[in-house]
């Protein structure tokens, strides 16, 4: 059964559903492809607020190789906890499933930003809560 929804342009239209089964969220003012990448968004909000990150952006452009962008779905600043105690830049994306295309741009990462550290953030099946782990590429 197509679900409607209404249109900007004044027209009922059928709603497409996602490949992977993703419901489209929304937290403030931002829109989410997913409730796992929104659930997300809010731990890092808290954690932003208590000052354990700082300089939180969404969605990031990384040029990977030439014509090859790739788009993390966030990043931020965490306190390293080395001898310095400074800044590190984090980057992480939020998977369900990972498709062959990520894991080809996972290499380029690898290749191409090694020093750069990259947590992928897993769901397991649809819920929210119960995250399968985090994977950290780099150093």
């Amino acid at each position: 059964m197509k679900r409607l929804c209404w249109r900007a342009d004044n027209d009922w239209r059928a709603m497409k559903h996602h490949k992977y089964h993703a419901k489209r969220t929304r937290v403030g003012n931002h829109w989410f492809p997913s409730r796992a990448e929104a659930a997300r968004y809010c731990q890092l909000l808290a954690a932003e607020q208590s000052m354990q990150i700082k300089d939180l952006s969404l969605q990031p452009k990384v040029m990977l190789a030439k014509g090859i962008a790739y788009r993390p779905d966030f990043t931020y600043l965490q306190r390293d906890r080395g001898a310095t105690g400074g800044w590190r830049r984090i980057w992480e994306d939020v998977k369900g499933c990972e498709t062959p295309v990520f894991k080809l741009k996972l290499k380029l990462w690898q290749e191409r930003m090694p020093n750069q550290v990259l947590k992928v953030i897993k769901m397991r099946s649809r819920d929210v809560n119960l995250w399968l782990g985090i994977g950290a590429v780099g150093a």
